[in-house]
């Protein structure tokens, strides 16, 4: 237990930290697929502690788990979701929506995002 909430302490307060994307060539603080493995995370996280009665640590994971999700509207141009500011169009956003389910997202802006990027990648 001491290991787990060693490393969900480090989300906790660093979640907000700069640090590389999927495939370590850029730099940012606020990468979409890191953001919404932290949203996923820390879902089961709240889930688990609850079950083992474990009611403060729950609450601190639930509340890092809203913080992170608030900030995920932000990757949304009206068109569709990027990765970073410095790597708008990028495959990692499929990622995120097929690794963590569509966790805060409608279909349309999954839908868009995928039409998006196939449009990209295809020229």
């Amino acid at each position: 237990m001491p290991l787990i909430k060693y490393d969900l302490d480090w989300v906790h307060s660093n979640w907000q930290s700069e640090g590389c994307d999927l495939w370590e060539e850029a730099h940012s603080n606020d990468f979409f697929w890191n953001r919404m493995s932290y949203v996923y995370t820390m879902d089961i996280a709240t889930k688990f502690f609850k079950k083992i009665n474990d009611s403060a640590y729950s609450s601190k994971c639930d509340s890092t788990k809203t913080a992170v999700r608030n900030t995920l509207d932000n990757h949304w141009t009206g068109e569709f979701m990027y990765e970073s500011t410095n790597r708008k169009q990028d495959g990692a956003t499929i990622h995120a929506f097929s690794s963590f389910e569509a966790y805060a997202f409608t279909d349309q802006k999954v839908a868009k995002t995928i039409k998006t990027l196939s449009l990209t990648f295809c020229q």
